[in-house]
């Protein structure tokens, strides 16, 4: 499940993925949404946004664990400042974190990492579609 506020963003993401017919990829504008759903469809992995309004992607992944320990989590974010703020969680796990803009290819093979899945040699792609 990806969740952010942008949903151009959303769209980028989901172009990204739908090539893989092993994977059901959500998308959630809205923390409070992804909690609701996750009520109805159980996911492996969330990847917030970090900005958002409302709730920020660290909370939602800390109110995701709490509530569904099984369910990984990664920010997806723009901004800098938030490295820091990942390394100063007090002992709690850090989230994987993507930057934007992101390298598709690196994306792909790291989101599908995270979920224990390889990467089918017939999807990949040369440099020029990877950067698409």
């Amino acid at each position: 499940m990806f969740v952010d506020d942008e949903p151009a963003v959303l769209a980028a993401l989901a172009h990204q993925f739908q090539r893989y017919t092993d994977l059901k990829v959500y998308l959630e504008l809205d923390g409070r949404e992804v909690l609701r759903r996750l009520e109805q469809n159980p996911v492996d992995l969330v990847v917030a946004d970090f900005q958002m309004p409302g709730m920020n992607g660290l909370e939602l992944l800390d109110e995701v664990s709490r509530l569904y320990p099984d369910i990984r989590g990664a920010i997806l974010s723009g901004h800098a400042e938030v490295r820091p703020m990942l390394r100063a969680r007090q002992g709690k796990p850090l989230p994987p974190f993507f930057s934007k803009p992101w390298n598709n290819r690196a994306l792909r093979r790291a989101i599908r990492s995270l979920l224990h899945l390889s990467t089918p040699d017939d999807l990949e792609e040369s440099p020029a579609q990877a950067a698409a």
